[in-house]
């Protein structure tokens, strides 16, 4: 049998072999489901702000509750407490009396070691989570980045910075006040604000300015001839400058007993810098 041409076709039909395989031709190619729009539009919003609130402050949540390496007489009562349970077994199986009698008594006192050991280390953490998660209410801070989010989809790339530049200071803020332990007296006044501003002060600002016409926003004249926009981005600007003020008094308070050892040591030396 001779080899077919080169070019030359086997088959020709006017149609497609298997139509199943040919999308409509009145199905528009270009047109993207609305809640896959949305999604990837929150997905670019995430992406432009950055990390949000909850992860930037995740770490301070459980500073305190990270675990720590197993102490030498905790790793002792563990060991103790399950070479005591293998002879009980032993014993059992064995149907000794001596080696059960025995056996029994050690789980009993290594199981309470390990028992104490446990719930002392819970209750060290426990404490601190507690004292760091009151500095801010999760779901304030949940509710927060929602709000900045929902902004960030529409916003133009000015105001993402500055509201990033601002959960930055946040960020700092919250560190500095959980670092600020046996002061939180002369810190209270810094944490109402810094709380308010994440529950209250900056959520207003935000859905105030969603509310607004998307077409107006940065056209329209409302205050003093200043368009939603540049009112957005004023009351970012107050907030700021209060929360930098914050800042710089927390970090003066973190540094008191610096300054105390400094003036210590100058008076032991005789030496002033």
């Amino acid at each position: 049998m001779n080899d077919p041409k080169p070019g030359k076709n086997f088959a020709v039909s006017n149609g497609p072999v298997n139509r199943r395989l040919i999308a409509p031709a009145d199905l528009p190619r270009d047109e993207t489901a609305p809640i896959v729009r949305a999604r990837l539009e929150a997905a670019r919003a995430r992406l432009r702000l950055g990390a949000t609130l909850a992860e930037r402050l995740s770490p301070l949540q459980h500073l305190h509750s990270a675990t720590e390496a197993l102490g030498t007489r905790e790793i002792v009562a563990v060991v103790g407490a399950a070479v005591s349970a293998v002879g009980l077994t032993l014993g059992l199986i064995q149907g000794t009396m001596l080696v059960i009698g025995v056996s029994a008594f050690f789980t009993c006192v290594f199981g309470v070691a390990v028992y104490l050991a446990a719930k002392a280390r819970r209750q060290a953490g426990g404490g601190a989570v507690a004292d760091t998660s009151d500095l801010v209410d999760v779901k304030d801070i949940a509710l927060l980045d929602t709000a900045m989010e929902k902004l960030a989809a529409t916003a133009s790339q000015e105001t993402i910075d500055r509201l990033s530049d601002l959960k930055t200071q946040i960020s700092r803020c919250v560190a500095l006040l959980a670092s600020a332990e046996g002061k939180q007296v002369n810190a209270d006044e810094d944490q109402m604000f810094i709380r308010a501003c994440v529950r209250r002060y900056l959520p207003d600002s935000i859905s105030g300015f969603l509310r607004v016409p998307q077409k107006d926003r940065e056209t329209m004249p409302m205050d003093d001839g200043k368009t939603a926009l540049d009112l957005l981005h004023d009351q970012i600007a107050m907030l700021k400058s209060q929360l930098q003020a914050k800042e710089e008094r927390l970090t003066q308070m973190a540094g008191e007993s610096l300054m105390q050892q400094q003036r210590f040591l100058a008076a032991k030396t005789g030496i002033r810098p």
